[in-house]
């Protein structure tokens, strides 16, 4: 995610992808980090013409949001936390993405203590509060370091968001089983929250991406095969 953000930063100042483009194709099973640090390096240099995001493809450029407000969750903390707004180049269609990488920031900037987390959360609008905790469990679930009562301390707290954690432990067994990197935390983050394997939930994950058009609709998508686990 950091070379991404550096390549693109240089990127920039020539008004093209070229390295970035090459370093996406050489990062097989990587993919999705590469998108976030661009969306690190466009919360950074905020650059005028964003009209290259039309080329990605609609499933990745949520990863990219993702990145945008997981960048300003951490380094523009008066904007993005304490007054609580999205910069103007956010359109409302990337909202959930946006505060998806916000709910991530958290979870560092907080070192997984659940209570802060879920203060923080409680401050925002209620509108943000689902894509918020589903960013919590995308950052607990990769990062890892949670036993089982964390996570179900976690569980508990998002209360009837707690689908989010699901989703965002979905999300990431995709990630890890992509890269070839599961680990025992995702493992466990799968069991606990989901009553599913990591491959299991992997391949709900790949039938919800192949039949969704848009972020919003791989989420609904997700949501209905999750609650169908019992």
């Amino acid at each position: 995610e950091g070379v991404s953000m550096a390549l693109a930063l240089q990127d920039f100042s020539t008004n093209s992808l070229k390295l970035w483009n090459t370093f996406l194709n050489a990062s097989q099973g990587y993919e999705g980090h590469v998108y976030v640090g661009l969306g690190w390096a466009i919360a950074e240099a905020k650059p005028g013409n964003l009209s290259f995001i039309n080329t990605i493809p609609p499933l990745m450029q949520y990863r990219l949001w993702d990145g945008c407000g997981y960048y300003n969750g951490l380094f523009n903390q008066r904007l993005t936390i304490r007054n609580q707004v999205r910069p103007e180049y956010i359109n409302e269609i990337n909202f959930k993405a946006y505060d998806e990488g916000i709910g991530r920031s958290f979870w560092y900037s907080f070192k997984g203590d659940v209570l802060r987390v879920k203060d923080m959360i409680q401050r925002f609008s209620p509108s943000r509060h689902a894509d918020l905790w589903r960013g919590i469990g995308i950052a607990s679930a990769y990062v890892g370091g949670c036993d089982e009562p964390v996570l179900k301390q976690l569980f508990l707290s998002a209360d009837n968001h707690s689908i989010q954690l699901c989703i965002g432990a979905a999300m990431v067994a995709k990630a890890r089983v992509n890269a070839q990197s599961i680990t025992q935390d995702v493992d466990l983050a799968c069991a606990v929250w989901c009553k599913l394997t990591t491959q299991e939930v992997m391949l709900l994950i790949d039938k919800t991406e192949s039949s969704a058009d848009s972020f919003e609709s791989f989420l609904l998508q997700t949501e209905m095969e999750i609650n169908k686990v019992d």
